[in-house]
């Protein structure tokens, strides 16, 4: 429905567009870590959201309305392995002005869905986007992205070295730790993880983001966020692994549990599965 490039589009949206006080969710994180390529597969609907392996594709926070009900923002990367690249200087001038003034002034973000690479450590950007998140009071739920490779020999070979182990479970385990505590995310902080190449982990961030979606504002929504984490916290281990196949089940506005954690074999209907499946009918708008 809109492009937002610049502050002053932030700061017109509310006169300019007439679906600014739907819900809003946003999907931010480092340059290609999957962010587009996560949103189209959300969405069932290839080349919606440009992908590339080149970073700074996205150069504006594009705003795409779910079902006439929801706003899913696609925001730029930031990130830039060279700080005096022209890409990093454009971050420092207008994309992350873009992005900070988008987060601090946007009454209908409702969360945000913080991409982060499995496989990568965070650096020092990550923190700061972080904490900017933070800062500007938005609840985030972690998504640790692209969780097929973990398999992948280059990974494979790092992380056996580092524990010693050719476990995918335990490698899992290990960098999704590595993750959380690179970018010092709470402990009652939710994660899950995300494969563009598996339909389970898309029912389950379709969970959350319906769940999300139904919050009154961010702090039900941050509500809801803890109410799942709190869940997470009270079962048993074993039935709480965090892979593709397995994830904590969020809560609705509510705050009651939709129910325990269950594998890949529920056959329970999943709560946000029919709010955005129809979005593979066409009913996906953006400009």
């Amino acid at each position: 429905i809109a492009s937002l490039s610049s502050k002053n589009d932030v700061q017109e949206r509310l006169e300019r567009y007439k679906y600014m006080n739907l819900p809003e969710i946003a999907v931010v994180g480092r340059t290609n870590s999957g962010k587009s390529s996560l949103i189209n597969h959300l969405l069932g609907k290839t080349g919606l959201a440009k992908t590339s392996s080149r970073s700074g594709k996205t150069t504006s926070i594009n705003l795409y309305l779910i079902n006439d009900s929801l706003i899913l923002a696609d925001v730029p990367g930031y990130g830039f392995e060279h700080k005096t690249s022209v890409l990093s200087k454009k971050w420092q001038r207008v994309w992350g002005p873009l992005c900070r003034g988008y987060l601090a002034s946007t009454p209908s973000l409702r969360a945000v869905l913080f991409l982060a690479d499995v496989r990568w450590r965070p650096v020092e950007d990550d923190r700061i986007f972080s904490c900017a998140v933070n800062e500007a009071g938005i609840p985030a739920l972690l998504v640790l992205t692209k969780d097929d490779r973990i398999n992948n020999d280059a990974t494979a070979r790092q992380v056996a070295h580092e524990i010693g182990t050719s476990s995918v479970h335990e490698s899992r385990s290990y960098l999704t730790e590595r993750v959380r505590k690179g970018l010092d995310w709470p402990a009652l902080g939710p994660h899950i993880h995300y494969s563009t190449e598996l339909v389970p982990p898309r029912k389950k961030l379709r969970r959350w983001i319906d769940s999300l979606h139904h919050a009154q504002d961010a702090q039900e929504a941050a509500t809801v966020l803890l109410g799942a984490s709190r869940q997470a916290a009270q079962t048993p281990a074993a039935t709480v692994t965090m892979s593709p196949h397995d994830s904590t089940l969020p809560v609705h506005a509510n705050n009651q549990p939709e129910g325990a954690p269950h594998d890949t074999h529920d056959t329970r209907p999943q709560a946000g599965a029919k709010t955005l499946s129809a979005v593979e009918k066409q009913n996906t708008h953006t400009a």
